[in-house]
């Protein structure tokens, strides 16, 4: 495999193996298809790094990491248009992104599942319309209040940016680990356009979250705009 980060990897067998993507300059991971990377190891994007994995526009590939994926807060890691399996877990203290095009579907984005597609390792959003919101970018920051926020909110922050405001039902996931103390059966949705207002009063529906559950969520229905946070 190869790869541009200017921290190269050291693999040894004397403890944990870890890629440490870092720095401040923006950096791709660039893997034939298919190939599985880092088995058993760690991916960490630092504090500060912006990573993306290539191609960073046009068809994507189809990505696998044999190991662990974890975020560092003040990290960024984009998946871009590609597709990402991991096989051992996911921590994201910072923000992930992934480029999809939405058109008349459900579309999950930022659900990492191992290699096998049997276990899921990551929730995102899920966006589902009869609608065409062409590409459409999802960031989500996770283990983080997000910077306008206020109290004790889920430690949950996401921005969608589709190419046409349209219509559709969205689905925001969280960890329990994030809940920070809420009631999760009576979460509302709440977007910041330079000041806060509830998303979609009549049409949100929240349920219970357990102990370790990854897929927390609240659904939105109808929601029309997708306003910069």
């Amino acid at each position: 495999s190869t790869s541009t980060a200017t921290t190269l990897p050291i693999f040894n067998n004397t403890g944990a193996n870890t890629l440490v993507m870092g720095g401040t300059a923006a950096q791709t991971i660039d893997v034939a298809t298919n190939v599985t990377i880092l088995t058993g190891a760690t991916l960490r994007i630092a504090n500060g790094a912006d990573v993306a994995l290539a191609p960073t526009s046009g068809t994507g590939r189809a990505y696998k990491l044999g190991g662990t994926l974890t975020v560092d807060a003040g990290g960024s890691f984009s998946l871009g248009q590609n597709t990402l399996t991991v096989e051992t877990a996911v921590t994201n203290n910072g923000t992930l992104k992934q480029t999809m095009t939405v058109n008349n579907a459900t579309v999950a984005f930022l659900n990492l599942k191992n290699g096998a597609g049997t276990t899921d390792k990551y929730f995102g959003v899920q966006i589902a319309t009869s609608n065409n919101l062409g590409n459409t970018i999802v960031s989500v920051s996770g283990n983080q209040v997000c910077s306008q926020a206020n109290g004790y909110p889920v430690k949950r922050c996401f921005v969608i940016n589709p190419t046409t405001n349209a219509n559709s039902n969205v689905t925001f996931y969280y960890t329990q680990a994030e809940m920070q103390g809420q009631n999760a059966a009576n979460l509302k949705v709440w977007k910041y356009n330079g000041s806060w207002s509830q998303v979609s009063i009549s049409g949100t529906t929240a349920w219970s979250c357990a102990a370790n559950q990854l897929n927390c969520n609240v659904a939105v229905t109808a929601v029309s705009s997708y306003d910069p946070p």
